[in-house]
C-alpha cells in the first residue's frame, strides 16, 4: 500500500484553513482532512510569555494528530489534507509533510473572519478584541515571521476559493 500524499495548509486564524481544506477535499479523490482545531492539543500555558521567550512551536504536543496520520496510513487514502497552523515548524509532523501551503490573508480580513466566525454575542465581541490586542496579533505576526517563509508555496488568501483550490492543485500534481 502507498503512503499518502499529505499536503498541509497552514494559515493564521481566520486566515482560511478549514474552508480551503474542505474544498481542497472535494476537489481531490480520496482525500481525507485532519482539522488541527478538532483535537485537545496540549500548547503553553502563558501564551504572550512563549511568544517573546521561545515561539518554539515543538512546544504543542500533536501526538493525537500524528496517531491520526498513522491510523489513516493503514487506509486506502491518496491525500491527507492537514489544516493545521504550523506547517514544517512542528518536529513531531515535519517528515510526514510531502508539501505545505500557506495562505497568506491580511490580517484585519482573518480577524474579521475570526469574529463573524466565532462571535455571537457582542459582550463576547470586546473581550476577544482585547485578548487579540494584547497576544493574538504577536502570534498572527510570528507566523507570518516563521511559518509563512518556510511554506514551499504561498498563496493569496484574498483569491475566491475556487482560485486557491486550483492554484493548490496545480503545485501537486
Amino acid at each position: 500500500m502507498e503512503k499518502p500524499f499529505i499536503i498541509a495548509i497552514s494559515s493564521v486564524s481566520g486566515g482560511g484553513k478549514t474552508t480551503i481544506s474542505k474544498a481542497l477535499q472535494e476537489e481531490l479523490d480520496q482525500s481525507k482532512v485532519i482539522h488541527f482545531d478538532q483535537y485537545d492539543i496540549p500548547s503553553p500555558d502563558d501564551f504572550s510569555n512563549w511568544i517573546e521567550n521561545s515561539a518554539n512551536y515543538n512546544d504543542w504536543d500533536l501526538h493525537k494528530i500524528d496517531e491520526e496520520i498513522q491510523e489513516l496510513y493503514k487506509q486506502n487514502w491518496k491525500y491527507i489534507i492537514l489544516d493545521y497552523p504550523f506547517s514544517y515548524e512542528n518536529q513531531q509532523l515535519v517528515d510526514k509533510i510531502d508539501i505545505a501551503f500557506y495562505i497568506n490573508t491580511p490580517l484585519d480580513i482573518a480577524m474579521a473572519r475570526r469574529i463573524l466566525r466565532d462571535i455571537y454575542d457582542i459582550s463576547v465581541l470586546r473581550n476577544d478584541l482585547q485578548i487579540y490586542l494584547e497576544n493574538g496579533r504577536k502570534a498572527y505576526l510570528q507566523m507570518e515571521k516563521v511559518i509563512q517563509p518556510h511554506a514551499d508555496y504561498v498563496i493569496s488568501g484574498q483569491q475566491p476559493v475556487s482560485n486557491i483550490v486550483s492554484e493548490i492543485v496545480k503545485r501537486i500534481y
